[in-house]
């Protein structure tokens, strides 16, 4: 399995201890740029670049993302036998979250997976 985190120092979206926990798990880390753009183009040049070289057959790509921009990449995996499952922020229901399934193979809520693995009673 590989992991890669991609995230922007500048923007401070990350604590130093969460970007030393990504370092010590064996994450790699992609700095991007200050602009949203630097990182959907170093995403989207990460997901051609893995296509050219993995197998289709045995590769599933995870996405943990909300962005909708990547909506072209996922069918460009999925027309190559690639199997794409995202995570996102969006409201079960919503057009947003109805968009992700429509060009992934599997789309759940970030929030409502985590929450389905916790053991015990279902909160609420």
């Amino acid at each position: 399995m590989r992991y890669s985190a991609f995230h922007c120092p500048q923007k401070r979206t990350l604590s130093r201890k969460q970007v030393a926990d990504l370092d010590q798990g064996g994450i790699e880390q992609v700095i991007t740029g200050q602009k949203r753009e630097d990182a959907d183009r170093k995403i989207g040049s990460r997901i051609t670049q893995e296509m050219n070289v993995l197998p289709s057959a045995a590769t599933d790509f995870v996405v943990i993302s909300s962005d909708l921009d990547f909506r072209h990449h996922y069918m460009s995996l999925r027309n190559a036998g690639f199997k794409v499952h995202v995570l996102h922020c969006h409201p079960s229901g919503s057009e947003a979250a109805a968009a992700a399934a429509l060009h992934a193979d599997s789309a759940s809520n970030w929030s409502e997976e985590i929450v389905s693995m916790i053991p015990g009673p279902a909160p609420g």
